[in-house]
């Protein structure tokens, strides 16, 4: 029987004129080969649970991570708080009402948000892990931010990104203190994306997130001030780049900006009001600007960054002289081409300033914390390219992917392990010895230490000035030691009119980020050359 024709745009007869019943139906664009879904299901149900898919298999492992990182934080946080954290919770004792800690304490060490958590915390419990909770939170919530900036390159940055984040020995440092750094460092991620969210949708609402991260991130340190700035002149160059109208960049920018700039006001009314209030601004132990301590400081980051060993003259050698040209080399061919210029920016422009303006203090790697999100973003998307790559690139970046977590995972290992033999051990055995006189090479650190280790502890021992050595002959003497040397089985002191012979009796303290301390014992004394 002859068919009738179908009229057009119509599917009349085709059931009847062609039997599909043994045919599959078509796989979506979407759909992985090795996946069923429903044959009834919507094109758009199935893209969706593709993607959902997708996500929640790169999510898995960023969780992984994520709880791995807590859990590493969560034991480092465990020992005595150290140097500059007794010093910010010295600074507290003076205040009597939370406001004071914002016009009360012109410091350098007065992180205004880590101090009002301080000040509250404190009377609560003096536990270490308590009093650094902002900062371990913080040091968590950067994996699955770091996670989501890699996943714009491609599901591979995005896993290496969490992983280089949770191990990273100085992002690790920054979260187990009670300090700023590691909610500023926080903030200034969430800032990036969403500063990249606001120059893809300028009509969308992310500069306001912008605006909350700077602002948080000022009130958390305020070496946050140049990384913004360093971010909107990146945004700036970015907007010009990609629409070639120096004006209309311009507009876009301060558009963009404004509102950061105003939730940052407050904070800088906080630093003037102290500047004012107490005569000026202390700055802890300054130390006169070296350009030689400046450089040293910028190839500490890298390679704590990295997890490289900072006592090797060789890997100090390599980050000093082939990191730099490497940077230079995945930011031209890895990077995300709308993030080459901002990881110039952080490469250069910080660093640039230092050699120019030379500041005191520069000679701490924390001076350039800004740089180090950045080095581990990149390294994430270049590990992504040479992963696409295949071959012997792809066993390459794997191989400078296990060296990096490898050596991060060494230096937290030598950290928890340091921690059993901590500074309070040592002050421990004074005050169990019964003797509680003791000198120390180093008043600065140690006698701080001492007085926080005294009111804590509700003792009274005596740390004898350097002038009333022979007067007192203190019965302990602890040396604060370079990292690297080994302490001397004997140290002799003279005084005036006397010599003081002390013999080792054990070593604290000896973590990758802090000073060790060697204690002493009084063995032998002579004065004015009597037995």
């Amino acid at each position: 029987m002859r068919r009738k024709p179908a009229a057009a745009n119509s599917g009349l007869y085709r059931m009847e004129t062609r039997p599909c019943s043994h045919r599959k139906p078509p796989r979506h664009a979407n759909e992985p080969s090795n996946m069923t879904l429903s044959p009834t299901a919507s094109p758009a149900s199935r893209a969706a649970t593709v993607l959902w898919l997708r996500a929640a298999v790169s999510a898995a492992p960023v969780a992984g991570l994520l709880l791995l990182g807590f859990v590493l934080r969560l034991l480092a946080s465990r020992g005595p708080v150290w140097n500059d954290e007794i010093w910010s919770l010295q600074n507290l004792r003076p205040i009597h009402h939370f406001w004071q800690v914002l016009w009360d304490i012109s410091h350098d060490n007065n992180h205004f948000l880590n101090s009002l958590w301080l000040f509250f915390a404190s009377p609560i419990s003096d536990n270490p892990t308590w009093l650094r909770l902002p900062s371990i939170l913080a040091g968590v919530c950067a994996i699955p931010v770091m996670a989501h900036l890699g996943a714009r390159h491609s599901r591979a940055a995005a896993i290496v990104a969490a992983a280089l984040t949770a191990g990273s020995f100085f992002q690790f440092t920054y979260s187990v203190e009670a300090r700023g750094y590691a909610t500023a460092m926080l903030a200034l991620i969430v800032a990036f994306a969403a500063l990249e969210r606001s120059l893809d949708s300028p009509s969308g609402g992310a500069r306001w997130i912008l605006a909350a991260a700077a602002g948080v991130g000022f009130f958390s340190h305020l070496a946050m001030a140049p990384a913004i700035v360093v971010l909107g002149a990146a945004g700036l160059a970015e907007d010009w780049r990609r629409r070639r109208d120096a004006l209309g960049s311009l507009k876009a920018t301060a558009r963009l900006f404004w509102p950061a700039g105003l939730a940052m006001l407050p904070t800088l009314a906080f630093f003037v009001a102290g500047y004012i209030n107490k005569g000026g601004f202390t700055i802890g132990y300054p130390r006169a600007y070296a350009t030689s301590r400046a450089i040293g400081a910028m190839v500490n980051l890298e390679m704590a960054t990295f997890g490289l060993p900072p006592n090797s003259f060789w890997l100090f050698g390599l980050a000093l002289f082939v990191l730099p040209p490497l940077l230079l080399v995945a930011i031209a061919k890895a990077a995300l081409p709308e993030r080459r210029i901002a990881y110039f920016a952080f490469f250069t422009v910080i660093p640039a300033a230092v050699l120019t303006l030379q500041p005191p203090n520069t000679h701490a790697a924390r001076y350039f914390f800004a740089a180090s999100p950045f080095l581990l973003l990149l390294a994430a998307e270049s590990f992504s390219q040479l992963w696409k790559l295949g071959g012997w690139r792809r066993a390459a970046a794997l191989a400078a992917l296990a060296a990096s977590l490898t050596g991060d995972g060494l230096a937290i290992a030598q950290t928890l392990a340091g921690e059993r033999s901590p500074w309070t051990d040592a002050l421990s055995t004074i005050l169990e010895s019964r003797q509680l006189t003791l000198a120390t090479s180093f008043d600065f650190n140690v006698g701080r230490n001492v007085d926080y280790f005294n009111r804590a502890r509700g003792v009274e021992l005596d740390l004898v000035p350097a002038e009333r050595l022979c007067a007192q002959r203190p019965a302990w003497y602890i040396v604060q030691m370079a990292g690297d040397v080994a302490p001397d089985p004997t140290i002799d002191l003279a005084g005036a009119g006397c010599r003081l012979t002390y013999t080792f009796r054990g070593e604290y303290n000896r973590v990758p980020s802090q000073l060790p301390w060697s204690l002493y014992r009084l063995q032998d004394a002579t004065s004015g050359g009597r037995q």
